[in-house]
């Protein structure tokens, strides 16, 4: 009995790492870093900590060599390299003090925390070196609820500062500001009450679920009073139209032959046996495309970057676009539903992985 809830737990363990992205993001972060330390490395000028522009938020180092890695307008990145674990330690301490303390988070050797103007900062000591990466707050404005359309499918919210990113016949995606993580909940129930409680999915900050029409509703506390919203016309709804429009066409002009109804079920039966057996979904293959797709654009910039010896700075701009698409890999991910990881599925992850990280190498050689 004890030895198949081990097995349970290990079955369901990376639909956990993969729906929630946790072991993307580090593979992402550890890359990100390997990469902007190497090219870094390559300027051997000092960094002026006035010419970051994001600076004044956080505490100048009084240690060890600055070293720039991104440097924009809402997004900062650098590292102290050359410092002991007791100064990262300390230089902690001076992020507290200067505010870093809403909802903050405490894993190892990596801290991260909102400010009360809602900067996010990361810091985490990795090899006698301090990351540190700032993420200014998004900026929004005053927003009318849609009356039509996917969006007006959910309930309104109280707050109408936002940020609608998408809105379409089939996608209706926004950021909202001013909201507590106790309306947050307030609102997952009012979703819950329109129908949204069809194969759900909860944790503290996150709620995924479909509406009986097929519906996808994903609800994520973002931290520092925002939330996001996004609804999709699903394949599934789109699928489940189909076949009521089959279903309809067979009321007005039934088969001659009950034999090519059964053949029909009997195939689609055997399809669905097939797939539980161990075949990749079209979902994971999509996500690990995505996942691919996302690291070769990002490797090829990265190499430009390389060959201009770090002094191309302008080439930093694009840098938040890879953010964006960053998100968008993530989406893909979501769409993935499966209990656990099959033995086809972990092998291709092995086979992407295995040429994303042997492009790495080409850069951080």
């Amino acid at each position: 009995m004890e030895e198949n809830k081990v097995e349970n737990k290990i079955q369901k363990e990376p639909k956990k790492q993969f729906y929630q992205q946790k072991w993307f993001m580090i593979v992402v972060i550890i890359a990100v870093i390997a990469i902007i330390a190497k090219v870094s490395s390559s300027k051997e000028e000092p960094v002026n900590w006035s010419n970051l522009q994001l600076s004044e938020h956080i505490p100048e180092p009084k240690r060890g060599r600055i070293s720039e890695g991104v440097n924009l307008e809402d997004y900062l990145s650098i590292s102290i390299k050359n410092v002991s674990n007791e100064y990262y330690e300390e230089y902690k301490k001076e992020c507290i003090e200067r505010g870093y303390v809403v909802e903050s988070e405490k894993s190892g050797s990596q801290y991260e925390a909102f400010n009360k103007e809602g900067y996010k900062l990361r810091i985490a000591y990795i090899g006698k070196e301090i990351s540190i990466s700032l993420k200014a707050p998004e900026q929004m404005n005053e927003f009318v609820w849609p009356t039509n359309g996917i969006g007006a499918m959910l309930p309104a919210t109280t707050s109408t500062l936002g940020k609608i990113t998408s809105d379409s016949s089939s996608t209706f995606r926004i950021q909202v500001g001013n909201t507590t993580i106790e309306e947050y909940n307030r609102y997952v129930r009012a979703c819950e009450e329109k129908g949204f409680t069809v194969d759900y999915d909860r944790e503290e900050k996150y709620y995924r679920a479909k509406n009986i029409q097929g519906y996808k509703l994903s609800l994520s506390y973002l931290g520092a009073n925002h939330m996001e919203i996004a609804i999709e016309k699903t394949k599934e709804e789109k699928s489940t139209q189909s076949v009521s429009q089959e279903a309809n066409n067979t009321k007005t002009n039934p088969p001659n032959n009950d034999n090519q109804t059964n053949n029909k079920q009997n195939t689609s039966m055997n399809s669905v046996k097939e797939n539980k057996e161990g075949e990749i979904s079209e979902e994971f293959k999509a996500a690990m495309d995505s996942y691919e797709a996302f690291m070769e654009e990002y490797i090829d910039f990265m190499k430009k970057y390389t060959n201009s010896n770090g002094t191309d700075l302008s080439l930093l701009s694009e840098y938040s676009k890879y953010m964006s698409k960053y998100a968008d890999v993530c989406r893909d991910f979501e769409k993935w539903k499966s209990e656990n990881i099959n033995t086809k599925e972990l092998s291709y992850y092995m086979e992407v992985q295995t040429r994303v990280n042997q492009k790495l190498l080409e850069i951080t050689n």
